[in-house]
C-alpha cells in the first residue's frame, strides 16, 4: 500500500522474533509501472550472503542466545559504572538486549537536551585511552555500542581492565 502498511507489520514480526538483527529495507517497486523483475536481486546473486544471513539467524534463534548476550551486555556495563564510581568519575551507562550507551554524566540521558549536558571532552580523551589499550568504542559520544556473541567472559574483563585504566587518565 501506499502507506506502506504492509512493510510495518513485516518489521514489527522481524523486531520481535529478531531483537539483535538489523533490517536494511531498500526503496524498490515491486509491482505495476517500473517494478523490477526481481526485488530480491541484490540477495540472489550472492548465495553466501544468503547462507551466512541463515546461519545467523539460526544461531541468534537458538536456546538461551539471547539471555547469554543480554547478560554479557549487562556485565559489562555494570563493570563500567563500577569502575568509573571508584575512580571518582561520573559516568553512566544503560543497556537493551545487547546494545549499550555510555554517558559522561550522573545518569543515562532521557531527551536530547540531556545528551548534550554529557561530557564530550572526556568521551574523548576515554575514547582514546581504551583505543590505545586495545579496546575499539564507536568514536562518538552519540552512538550505541553492541555486544557480539562473540565476546565473553574474558573479553568484558580485559574491557573493564582496560576502562579502569581509561578512567583514571
Amino acid at each position: 500500500s501506499r502507506s506502506g502498511a504492509a512493510l510495518q507489520d513485516i518489521l514489527r514480526v522481524l523486531i520481535a522474533r529478531y531483537p539483535s538483527a538489523h533490517v536494511v529495507v531498500r526503496d524498490a517497486r515491486v509491482q505495476g509501472d517500473g517494478a523490477g523483475e526481481d526485488p530480491f536481486d541484490g540477495l540472489s546473486g550472492n548465495p553466501v550472503a544468503v547462507a551466512a544471513g541463515l546461519a545467523t539467524l539460526k544461531l541468534v534463534e537458538g536456546p538461551g542466545f539471547q539471555e547469554r548476550i543480554e547478560a554479557t551486555t549487562k556485565a559489562l556495563v555494570e563493570g563500567l559504572v563500577a569502575e568509573a564510581k571508584k575512580a571518582g568519575v561520573m559516568f553512566s551507562a544503560q543497556s537493551i538486549g545487547s546494545m549499550f550507551g555510555v554517558y559522561f554524566r550522573a545518569s543515562p540521558p532521557t531527551s536530547f537536551a540531556e545528551v548534550m549536558q554529557c561530557d564530550k571532552d572526556r568521551f574523548n580523551r576515554f575514547f582514546h585511552a581504551l583505543l590505545e589499550r586495545g579496546i575499539y568504542l564507536a568514536p562518538s559520544a552519540y552512538e550505541a555500542g553492541f555486544v557480539s556473541a562473540a565476546h565473553g567472559t574474558a573479553e568484558i574483563e580485559e574491557t573493564l581492565k582496560a576502562a579502569a585504566e581509561a578512567f583514571r587518565a
